[in-house]
């Protein structure tokens, strides 16, 4: 991008993410700096552009040990927390521990699918919502609103939705921006699973808005049907909810699906009967594949791999044989 799309990018950016009486604040000099925190796996010169006059903005590299960036956090105090879902949830135990007292006026997730159980614990630990920035090389294609609901960015940014599904609920976004002209996007497919709302948001904007990012289109599984065998897609919302209906003490997971087989995996926040665990998550399973006319894969129960926070979590994905 160009300076002046980097300028233009910063003041959507500030005038979409900034909390009320926060600019008139600035303006006026009774809050002297806006300090934003941001975790990331890498910076760019783009997100750097928010750091300018008034604004301090500090970059927290993912890829260092995560014990040694909660000091600087303390020290910092920032306004704005902006990370990856699996960070903030990491910070929030942190601030629930008492290793760190925050007062941020404002939490985003961002980079990752936010998942309702999460998002309840984040926003427990600080007392405030989580909201979403959908931010990617592609553009700044939408943020929540007031009223927690996340609107596309369709004032600015064209998208046109490549349907999933024959009922519509689920589409990966085909976008095009008119604004840049450094390197256009034009028609530009991206991979992200995305599923719109079924009311429109009582705030008011009329552009689209959504119920969730759910994750990748490799996030999405398939399983035969029972009529036919033929393939149908299984969305990663659906695993996810098998996952929490088999236990509440589930703190993590992952579902693999290898061709024919469907790899499972957890961590438990307490010692837990794991054949107790197995069958209760078959049995949610089974009751997925009832409810979508497919038939269950085989199952095979793995040890739980964690992952480092520098690899962008993904709890249900799908490898090629």
């Amino acid at each position: 991008v160009s300076p002046a799309e980097r300028a233009q990018w910063a003041g959507l950016m500030f005038a979409q993410a900034l909390p009320a009486g926060v600019p008139r604040a600035l303006l006026s000099g009774r809050l002297p700096q806006l300090r934003i925190a941001f975790f990331l796996r890498a910076n760019s010169n783009l997100y750097t552009t928010l750091g300018q006059g008034r604004v301090q903005f500090t970059f927290y590299d993912l890829w260092e040990d995560f014990a040694a960036l909660l000091p600087r956090l303390q020290a910092q105090q920032p306004h704005l927390l902006v990370a990856p879902a699996q960070v903030l949830r990491l910070i929030a135990e942190a601030q629930r521990a008492g290793q760190i007292q925050l007062q941020p006026l404002k939490l985003f997730s961002v980079a990752e699918v936010l998942e309702p159980q999460d998002e309840q614990f984040i926003r427990a630990a600080f007392g405030l919502p989580v909201a979403q920035i959908y931010q990617c090389t592609e553009g700044f294609l939408g943020i929540t609103c007031p009223h927690g609901t996340l609107h596309l960015n369709e004032e600015w940014v064209h998208v046109e939705p490549h349907w999933l599904d024959a009922e519509r609920t689920r589409f990966v976004p085909l976008v095009t921006d008119f604004n840049r002209t450094t390197q256009l996007i034009v028609r530009y497919r991206l991979d992200d699973v995305l599923r719109p709302a079924t009311e429109p948001c009582a705030c008011g904007n009329p552009a689209l808005a959504l119920a969730a990012i759910e994750g990748r289109a490799d996030d999405v599984l398939y399983f035969h049907a029972q009529s036919d065998g033929r393939l149908k897609p299984i969305f990663a919302d659906f695993i996810r909810r098998a996952f929490l209906l088999a236990s509440p003490d589930i703190s993590e997971y992952q579902a693999v699906q290898v061709g024919e087989r469907l790899q499972l995996a957890w961590q438990v926040r307490a010692p837990a009967d794991e054949p107790h665990l197995q069958q209760a998550l078959r049995a949610e399973l089974t009751a997925l594949c009832q409810q979508t006319a497919t038939v269950l894969p085989a199952l095979e129960f793995v040890p739980y791999q964690a992952r480092p926070l520098h690899a962008k979590r993904r709890r249900v994905s799908r490898q090629p044989l």
